[in-house]
């Protein structure tokens, strides 16, 4: 918005600046050239007008109460902002001299974030408590109780008044402490309105809203207090807007209207006209009609005095050319508006549109290096596995190498997470319930967040089932606790909560990358030091960390992120500094039978010194490390650096049988499954384990990833080949068991 407005203020400024000259100039020349017709009709035509202020004066004060009276009535908690609208925008086009309608709530100190939170969920962004300071508005300081301006309608044209403390200013506050504690409707004495750009003074005009009736006394008043209902007054408009309704009856323009408040005797306060300042009693002392009302307890004195055109006749003219010139003034400067909010709009639009494609590049980045990276890491993990079997003795050796397994394997963990953060990992999934899942974890979870935090478990019974890598949602709720613990530095209570829940439409307008349907939510709540607002719109972000150099990736929020949504789910987080922060993820429901458990006992690795290994791995230092370690351990091997060498193996090489086959999944010419199909033409039994550091939309595309077919991604540890070896080799099913399906 301040970009757009700098772009177009100037133009805003000038078309307001000409139209204002040009159309009060024609107004001002033409009604000199009539003046002299109107002598005769000022006494009747003044009486008229001064009636017409009084009523309109006596309906702005209606309109506050009655608004005073909706707010007590449907209470202020429960009015919405477009309810407030609603209710105000009738009267404001019936009352087009009162400035704006707006709801004062009276907020504690205690409650400041909660309103200002709401407003920004509400659409106001960046709203915020402000108050007065060397002309521009800043952020109100810290005191016992405030009075914001929380709704206003209309809202262009009044941006600067929202959330303006008005208990900031000593004459503001004084008038709505004066009503808190009379009951009644008190106006303030002149004042320069906030949003006020001519030169012309207002008023503020506020009725108390309190959240009981029958009320005895002044302390029963002060603890009711809600808030006020405030009606603004540019008092040069009200006149203005008076006169131009009276005009229809003074076609002459004879009459001028002064306006003062007595109630700051013995000098009148002049309210209207702004200048030139003129003396009541010098106007008394010629031709004049006066009338003297109350306006919220102040003591008003109107008076009507010959104007320009007294003793001359007039015509419409000059208001025509005058009402002509605003209504073209008005009509540029409400395009100008509306260009300067569609500027706005399509700003942010681009910000969320920038915001996505950066975080699509860096998944595309991610996918893309993963697969030779996890190759190199593959080589340098496998020899450094091989090597340390070699050097028994402690030395600088085998200390050297360890610390180079080390730094492999943490490599290995942060590719897995950038793959999580990109959705592009291998996923297992497995029906699941998601309560069995947490309440496994208690014991680790425990010593994870420390002896200082409490951890409380509850699931929902009769819990759906959903359907998911068990594994990574293990991932997830160790991350979020981690999360949780370093909130919590001084101890606290993490709670963790699962339930089924149905999203509606209403829920997804809330939440646009949520879907409609019935999910199963895992809540998780500490009560930590919170998160700002604006951190919250990063939180998810990879690399994105406010610890510490050193003490955090930045990855551990953005791979659950990924891990959910590969998902199928979603996450969503509320949080209030010093509150604590809430983070729900939902996964959707499935239907699916839960499947049951099997203990498969299998032998060693080594338990058939026969046993044929046929190796397809086309990366030379891989196949090397990989056939030494299996040779290693009773196997015979057979290697080949690619499908059609290890076909041809097969058949010439080595005729007898071959009991599994390890292989990678994408080699130059024919890939696995192609290998695989023309193997199992002349060994059905053969059992096959697939390898790879390829991203799953990779292995996808081509028909790789299959439920029946043993998978082990890489970089590995020799350790998990080994179990995957033993699972595929114990597996019963015969043909079917390592065939990959046609579709």
């Amino acid at each position: 918005m301040r970009k757009s407005w700098a772009k177009h203020g100037s133009h805003v400024f000038i078309a307001a600046t000409c139209g204002a000259i040009v159309s009060v100039a024609m107004f001002a020349i033409t009604r000199q050239l009539e003046r002299s017709r109107a002598e005769k009709q000022f006494v009747q035509v003044a009486d008229q007008r001064l009636s017409s202020v009084r009523t309109h004066v006596a309906g702005a004060l209606n309109t506050v109460r009655l608004l005073a009276s909706h707010l007590e009535s449907t209470g202020h908690e429960g009015a919405s902002r477009q309810g407030f609208s609603l209710f105000v925008q009738p009267a404001l086009a019936n009352q087009p001299y009162l400035q704006a309608l707006e709801w004062i709530p009276r907020v504690r100190q205690a409650e400041r974030a909660g309103y200002e939170s709401a407003a920004r969920a509400d659409g106001m962004t960046g709203f915020q408590f402000t108050e007065p300071a060397d002309g521009a508005m800043k952020e109100a300081g810290q005191r016992d109780e405030y009075f914001p301006v929380f709704y206003v309608e209309p809202l262009a044209g009044n941006e600067r008044a929202v959330g303006y403390d008005l208990a900031s200013n000593p004459v503001r506050r004084a008038a709505l402490l004066q009503s808190r504690d009379s009951g009644k409707v008190v106006a303030t004495p002149r004042i320069k309105l906030i949003q006020e750009k001519d030169n012309q003074y207002g008023t503020l005009v506020f009725s108390p809203v309190y959240d009981r009736s029958r009320l005895e006394n002044v302390l029963e008043r002060q603890k009711a207090l809600r808030g006020f209902a405030l009606g603004v007054l540019r008092i040069g408009d009200f006149v203005a807007t008076t006169d131009d309704i009276q005009r229809r009856l003074d076609s002459t323009g004879l009459v001028d209207i002064h306006l003062f408040d007595l109630t700051t005797m013995p000098l009148p306060q002049q309210l209207y006209p702004a200048w030139p300042d003129t003396k009541a009693e010098t106007l008394v002392n010629g031709l004049h009609a006066q009338e003297t009302f109350n306006v919220g307890g102040r003591n008003w004195l109107l008076l009507a005095t010959p104007g320009p055109g007294f003793s001359r006749r007039s015509s419409l003219a000059p208001f025509l050319v005058l009402g002509c010139g605003l209504l073209v003034t008005g009509m540029y400067l409400r395009y100008l508006l509306r260009r300067i909010r569609t500027d706005s709009e399509q700003l942010e639009l681009e910000a969320q549109l920038r915001q996505a494609q950066k975080l699509e590049a860096l998944g595309a980045l991610t996918g893309g290096i993963t697969h030779d990276f996890n190759n190199l890491l593959t080589i340098i993990n496998s020899y450094c596995f091989l090597t340390l079997n070699q050097v028994d003795t402690p030395g600088p050796v085998r200390f050297n190498v360890e610390q180079i397994l080390a730094a492999g394997n943490r490599a290995a963990s942060l590719t897995r997470q950038l793959l999580a953060f990109s959705r592009k990992q291998v996923l297992s999934p497995a029906v699941l319930n998601l309560g069995s899942v947490v309440s496994g974890l208690k014991p680790l979870l425990k010593r994870l967040i420390g002896e200082d935090i409490s951890l409380e478990l509850q699931a929902q019974q009769e819990l759906w089932l959903t359907k998911a890598d068990p594994s990574q949602i293990e991932q997830v709720i160790f991350n979020l606790a981690v999360n949780a613990r370093d909130a919590m530095p001084h101890g606290g209570k993490l709670r963790m909560e699962t339930a089924n829940v149905e999203l509606d439409e209403a829920f997804v307008r809330e939440h646009p990358r949520s879907g409609i349907g019935q999910y199963v939510v895992l809540t998780v709540s500490d009560t930590g030091r919170g998160i700002s607002p604006e951190i919250q719109q990063r939180i998810f972000d990879p690399f994105f960390t406010t610890k510490e150099a050193g003490k955090g990736t930045g990855l551990g929020l953005s791979t659950v992120y990924g891990i959910v949504r590969q998902s199928g789910g979603y996450v969503a987080v509320e949080s209030k500094i010093g509150k604590g922060t809430t983070f729900r993820v939902y996964l959707p429901r499935t239907t699916e039978p839960a499947a049951s458990a099997q203990v498969k006992k299998v032998a060693g690795l080594a338990q058939e010194p026969k046993t044929t290994v046929l190796l397809a791995e086309d990366e030379d230092a891989t196949r090397t490390a990989i056939a030494e370690y299996l040779a290693c351990n009773g196997f015979q091997v057979i290697a080949a650096s690619n499908a059609d060498e290890a076909l041809r193996a097969s058949e010439s090489r080595y005729p007898g049988a071959i009991d599994i086959l390890l292989t990678d999944a994408i080699m130059p010419g024919m890939n696995a499954k192609e290998l695989v199909t023309r193997l199992r033409k002349r060994l059905p039994d053969i059992k096959v384990v697939l390898m790879s550091g390829h991203a799953d939309e990779v292995l996808a595309a081509r028909g790789l990833l299959q439920p029946q077919i043993t998978f082990i991604a890489k970089p590995f540890a020799f350790q998990d080949l080994a179990d995957k070896l033993r699972g595929a080799l114990a597996e019963r099913g015969g043909a079917a068991a390592g065939a990959f399906s046609d579709n």
